[in-house]
């Protein structure tokens, strides 16, 4: 592994991307496979825990706005990333992340996954099902049914709520179908009510 932390003697001259673009949660899978889990197979991360790691960088991909880019999408974990790693594209203008948070006991909610929210005129970034309900399905044949969408409207971040039937606003306030919530900084808005909502 070239990156290993401590031995540098397969450390190339010049490493022009580093695997840490990739995010946190592949990150610390490359690390537990080709440093830890190196000599010991059985530190290795399982095909379940790649999966998971996948999913949720997916979560954190956006759009480079580089016309040459060779990648052209960028891992957004870190916010203060403002240019992709690859092209040296600056970032324009603010992407929020969400924490999504499930209710792991009555009245106590956990971090357990992050959503970066692009809209670029071409594409925005969708709500599925798995981002509204913990434990929803998300791998081949899930539901791919878009809850909502969010965009930069008028100068601000909205989510569009399409399918979601107990969205409520950070006032508690059910926001209806067709209707939208504004994505402010530190703002805390239920995606469902139901039992594993976020």
């Amino acid at each position: 592994f070239v990156e290993h932390p401590t031995d540098k003697s397969n450390r190339p001259k010049k490493l022009d991307v580093p695997y840490s673009v990739l995010g946190p949660y592949l990150g610390e899978l490359f690390l537990k496979a080709f440093v830890t889990g190196l000599h010991a197979p059985d530190e290795r991360p399982t095909a379940q825990e790649w999966e998971r790691a996948l999913y949720k960088t997916w979560d954190l991909l956006v759009p480079c706005s580089g016309a040459k880019c060779s990648h052209g999408w960028i891992v957004m974990h870190d916010a203060s990333l403002r240019k992709c790693p690859t092209c040296g594209e600056k970032l324009h203008g603010s992407m929020p992340v969400l924490s999504l948070r499930s209710e792991s006991r009555p009245g106590q909610w956990t971090a357990d996954g992050e959503l970066a929210v692009y809209a670029d005129g071409k594409q925005a970034q969708a709500l599925y099902s798995w981002h509204v309900m913990r434990g929803a399905p998300r791998a081949e044949g899930a539901d791919t049914t878009r809850m909502g969408y969010f965009a930069f409207h008028q100068g601000k971040w909205i989510l569009v709520n399409e399918k979601l039937t107990s969205l409520k606003s950070p006032g508690g306030n059910h926001v209806p179908q067709g209707a939208a919530v504004e994505l402010v900084d530190g703002a805390q808005f239920m995606l469902s009510s139901e039992g594993n909502g976020r």
